[in-house]
């Protein structure tokens, strides 16, 4: 959610983030020891585009579950 363009508050780093793996069930304080800084891996940005493409995708899909005429 924090690499949309309208939600940043601060530059998101460069790179990728490797996975994090686990078994078994997580208490919240082994959660965020886990991940750190919420990431749960992968780029940590992509183009510009592909999350304009993402966001239009889930709005459609919104839209359709709520019922609204497009």
């Amino acid at each position: 959610m924090e690499a949309f363009s309208f939600t940043r508050v601060v530059e998101l780093p460069q790179g990728v983030k490797p996975g994090v793996s686990y078994t078994g069930v997580l208490s919240a304080e082994e959660t965020r020891r886990k991940y750190g800084d919420g990431v749960f891996g992968g780029n940590y940005q992509v183009d510009e585009a592909i999350m304009q493409e993402l966001f239009d995708t889930c709005l459609l899909d919104v839209l359709n579950l709520l019922q609204f005429e497009r």
